[in-house]
């Protein structure tokens, strides 16, 4: 330590590489080889002594008492995969550690020798820095949580209260806390208290494991945004909108949000495999005032067919069995018999739908304007070229070539249409800053240089418009760790940091509402 600064950091790269910085991490130095290390589950420092450090990995347990510059085999734990290892910060020779497929197994001589604690199907142990009795040793798969009170040498299976209704009660989804995506925190200061999330849901324990109840408030673990036609907004009626939501299909809300009802597709197509999974991505209302009608696509990420319903979801018919990316599906605003999806148009409100002759091959259609839904813009496969028709799709031209990709991470093009004006278009420019177009020029907006991390792949990855106030932007960004909600009143001439209080973890979805102006944003830590 320097002051409050902690000096000597380590790094573990999966299948590279350990590094250590001597300087808060200012800079770096290349250590130990992690070849065979991958998956890398963790490089844990001595909590006492400097220098010394654990690796645990797929390739097992190893240790090393020169900062990292070197690392040999620790213990005789049986062969396979390290997943956890807890250090006791009050007795560093004591050591717990869990092996995929055989269990729980505990040293006393700072893990030189360790002995079985308990055979199990180990995902990780944690265990109470203060109380060492208190253990939660938490399975993969179908393997539920135990819990010892008494260092391991007795156990229980909690009981796990997931929230009344929707059928959880008798279902070991919501009934387990288990697998590679939970993770579980014992409240240092209170040994009866720990908080966990395990399959989508957040659960919190007050008995020391006994019992864990769900405390999600109901729909953490919901995602959407997987493109900019995440939500269906109901042209007439503000309070009525649907999420189109990975995994678990269109949520629809009559009463602006105060609940929602599940509206997805059959869990039976994925069954006889008419789908290659439930989950929901793109959709729309028909704009005709009070209609029951959506048009939604679904699947799983880039393997999507087009769905339809007339009832707002209660019941769906596939239209399009063809499954493609789809990652635009939107009706025309001014006439609700047409629907634009992929490179494909419908002339019938959904009910079938056929390819646009004259698009460019491998082109899709990602964006259309609100104000005038003649005009719609695709985009081609690199996404470098953006083409225009201004009469539904029959014929095209380039409208611009900006000379880079709309695209920094994946297929995913960063790309919108301004809502009041047809001929103006938001994308990313080279560097991956927000950027406008006007029908004759680029104009980089100076979104990325605010929030920062632009050498380390930051890049804007969503934006929305207001489309009551076009002026009032929104650019949301993509890296972890980072500012990642900008607001702009004045059409991208000075920017505002809004992020609050939201996760950084980037930006998910990202919309406003078109009739009330309330900014959602939708992703893995839920909707704000």
């Amino acid at each position: 330590l320097a002051g409050n600064e902690a000096k000597r950091w380590y790094a573990g790269v999966a299948g590279q590489a350990l590094h250590h910085s001597a300087d808060g991490g200012r800079t770096w130095t290349r250590g130990a080889s992690l070849e065979g290390h991958r998956p890398l589950y963790g490089v844990v420092a001595h909590p006492t002594l400097s220098g010394i450090l654990y690796v645990h990995s797929a390739a097992g347990l190893f240790a090393s008492t020169d900062g990292g510059a070197s690392l040999s085999p620790l213990g005789n734990l049986p062969k396979g995969e390290v997943r956890s290892l807890d250090i006791n910060p009050a007795d560093p020779l004591d050591f717990h550690a869990t092996v995929d497929g055989a269990g729980l197994f505990r040293s006393r001589n700072s893990g030189t020798t360790f002995g079985l604690v308990k055979e199990f199907n180990a995902q990780y142990a944690a265990i109470h820095p203060r109380n060492r009795d208190r253990i939660y040793l938490v399975g993969r798969q179908n393997a539920h949580m135990l819990t010892s009170h008494d260092g391991g040498a007795t156990w229980l299976v909690p009981k796990v209260v997931p929230i009344p209704g929707w059928d959880r009660e008798g279902s070991g989804w919501k009934t387990r806390i288990n697998g590679v995506f939970s993770t579980l925190l014992p409240d240092p200061r209170n040994p009866d208290s720990a908080v966990g999330i395990a399959n989508a849901t957040l659960y919190r324990t007050e008995d020391g494991g006994l019992t864990f109840t769900d405390s999600s408030a109901g729909f953490t673990g919901y995602a959407w945004g997987w493109f900019t036609r995440p939500v269906a907004f109901d042209a007439a009626d503000p309070k009525r909108f649907a999420f189109f939501c990975y995994d678990v299909g269109a949520v629809i809300t009559e009463n602006g949000g105060d609940w929602f009802e599940r509206r997805g597709i059959p869990w039976v197509w994925k069954r006889d495999k008419r789908v290659e999974h439930t989950g929901m991505y793109a959709g729309d209302f028909s704009p005709e005032p009070g209609s029951r009608t959506l048009v939604a696509t679904a699947g799983i990420y880039w393997k999507q067919v087009i769905v339809r319903s007339e009832d707002a979801g209660r019941n769906w018919t596939i239209v399009d069995e063809t499954p493609a990316h789809n990652l635009f599906l939107s009706f025309h605003r001014q006439d609700a018999s047409v629907v634009y999806a992929d490179a494909k148009r419908s002339d019938d409100g959904g009910r079938t739908f056929h390819r646009l002759p004259n698009l460019p091959e491998e082109a899709a259609i990602l964006g259309l304007s609100p104000a005038r839904s003649d005009t719609v813009y695709a985009l081609n496969k690199n996404r470098t070229i953006v083409y225009r028709s201004d009469d539904r799709g029959e014929s095209w031209r380039v409208y611009t070539e900006p000379g880079w990709a709309l695209r920094k991470l994946d297929p995913k093009p960063t790309f919108l249409v301004c809502p009041a004006d047809p001929d103006r278009l938001y994308a990313v420019d080279a560097r991956g800053d927000l950027a406008s177009f006007d029908g004759t020029a680029w104009r980089s907006l100076g979104v990325l240089d605010l929030a920062g991390g632009a050498d380390q792949g930051n890049f804007v990855r969503a934006v929305a418009v207001d489309p009551r106030q076009p002026e009032v932007l929104y650019a949301g960004l993509h890296a972890p760790g980072l500012p990642l909600l900008f607001r702009s009143a004045d059409g991208g001439k000075t920017w505002q940091d809004i992020s609050g209080d939201l996760p950084r973890i980037g930006i998910g979805g990202l919309v406003v509402h078109p009739l009330t102006g309330e900014v959602f944003t939708g992703g893995i830590a839920g909707t704000r």
